[in-house]
């Protein structure tokens, strides 16, 4: 996934169950025997948990999602997680709000990239370059959070800071109308 103008462009990813072709064999747990009960018979196997079977690591054998091919495996969609060199790329900037943190933002965070009840850390600092720095060092956010699903990227991610704390949330106009902060 790269950016090329206001749009991200999707590429191809790697097998997300192996990432290398192969998986470890399912055997018969020597701790049980297969049952899936202990010795005594009255509580699980604490080897299997009670499934009867382990994973074996040593032994290998292809991967039942990719077939052992795991490189270029899938395309990537925007419900993928975006490259730090994007997320770095976009334009952020720092919204303040005397109120209260809401609900929505201090245990939900929907319709943010992600929210931070901090308690009043980032309105007491006061310090707008120093929270779009931490905001951009916060890496490993899906696509979909900041563009839709055909690419087209959000105008800006806006910071949107109030006593409690602050959430990150995509800034939009794809309608043509302007961004709304």
């Amino acid at each position: 996934m790269i950016r090329e103008g206001n749009k991200l462009v999707m590429g191809r990813k790697n097998c997300w169950h192996c990432h290398e072709g192969t998986v470890g064999t399912n055997v018969t747990c020597t701790g049980c025997q297969g049952t899936g009960r202990s010795k005594s018979g009255k509580q699980k196997c604490r080897t299997c948990r009670g499934t009867k079977t382990v994973y074996n690591n040593d032994i290998r054998k292809p991967c039942d999602t990719c077939k052992g091919n795991p490189v270029n495996f899938n395309e990537e969609t925007v419900y993928d997680h975006m490259p730090d060199a994007v997320w770095q790329s976009l334009t952020f900037k720092v919204y303040r709000h005397n109120r209260p943190i809401t609900g929505n933002e201090a245990l939900l965070g929907l319709g943010c990239v992600y929210s931070s009840q901090d308690y009043g850390a980032a309105w007491d600092a006061n310090n707008d370059e120093a929270l779009i720095a931490s905001v951009k060092a916060s890496g490993g956010h899906q696509a979909c959070k900041v563009a839709k699903k055909d690419g087209t990227l959000c105008d800006h991610v806006g910071i949107f800071v109030s006593r409690g704390g602050y959430s990150v949330r995509a800034c939009l106009s794809w309608d043509g109308s302007p961004a709304k902060a």
